[in-house]
């Protein structure tokens, strides 16, 4: 069963790995012990176990990029068989200005959010995938997830 709460401006999505998290120390390089009790320590190693992430260093106070929100939420739906149509493999992300910036470990994921219109650039031609994603692109991002993984009531 999975929650979601706003913790200051962060929306934080949690479910019971709180009562079976595995780890009896930190499996990342920059979460200390003494972040353990941390409200985001049980989501970063539901996320390493899920291949959500594969970094051990987790950055915890990093800014996302579009292209690495994009990345998580495509490698869970397709842990989850949740991706939609494959037509996504399709998509020209050349078209954008910047699309040859888009970093490799991102591009298939791109590729999904543009075809699913999570992602669909700029006004002006880019991509911006290495752009944060503030909270106006998180509100778009997770509409478009919610719709393609079937998750909440889009009528």
């Amino acid at each position: 069963e999975m929650s979601a709460s706003l913790v200051g401006s962060e929306m934080c999505i949690r479910d019971r790995y709180d009562d079976c998290n595995p780890y009896t120390s930190s499996p990342f390089t920059d979460i200390g012990i003494d972040a353990v009790m941390s409200y985001y320590y049980n989501a970063a190693c539901w996320a390493l176990d899920e291949g959500i992430t594969t970094e051990t260093t987790f950055k915890p106070f990093n800014n996302v990029t579009r292209e690495q929100t994009a990345t998580f939420l495509y490698r869970y739906a397709q842990d989850n068989d949740t991706l939609g149509s494959a037509e996504y493999k399709n998509v020209n992300l050349n078209a954008y200005h910047d699309g040859n910036s888009i970093s490799h470990f991102a591009v298939d994921a791109m590729k999904w959010a543009n075809y699913n219109s999570m992602i669909t650039g700029t006004e002006q031609g880019y991509a911006n995938p290495q752009g944060s994603t503030q909270r106006i692109h998180a509100t778009k991002i997770l509409y478009g997830f919610g719709k393609v993984c079937n998750i909440g009531n889009f009528s």
